[in-house]
């Protein structure tokens, strides 16, 4: 792991070659990079909220289920396929929303990672 002085040191050297490279236009990319985090951070929370929405449904429908009258095998089965999906949902739902927040409170880190990650592959 480098040093953050040297990470540092390595990002200014990276943007001064995305300046250079751009020159007028870098302002603009720089608005458009964190707009595009942003937007991305929004999209991916959306993804995790219908989700866990979803499993809220799938919860009622199990209760529906437990008041029906079907034959009792039928039941269970219903019931260990619908926990078994809304668990799922959960976690999915959870782990995409969690993952979406560093993008939407911190645009600005992820478009520097991906203006550098963009510049090494070009330099490649």
């Amino acid at each position: 792991m480098q040093p953050m002085s040297e990470f540092l040191k390595s990002m200014q050297e990276s943007i001064g070659l995305i300046a250079q490279q751009a020159g007028v236009l870098v302002d603009h990319l720089w608005i458009v990079l964190t707009k595009q985090q942003f937007l991305y951070g929004l999209q991916e929370g959306v993804k995790g909220v219908i989700a866990i929405i979803f499993s809220v449904f799938v919860a009622r429908w199990m209760v529906g289920i437990q008041k029906t009258r079907m034959a009792l095998w039928d039941k269970k089965t219903l019931l260990v396929l619908g926990f078994i999906v809304m668990l799922i949902s959960v976690f999915w739902g959870a782990s995409i929303l969690v993952d979406s927040l560093p993008h939407l409170f911190n645009p600005e880190y992820y478009s520097i990672r991906e203006a550098v990650d963009l510049l090494s592959k070009v330099r490649k």
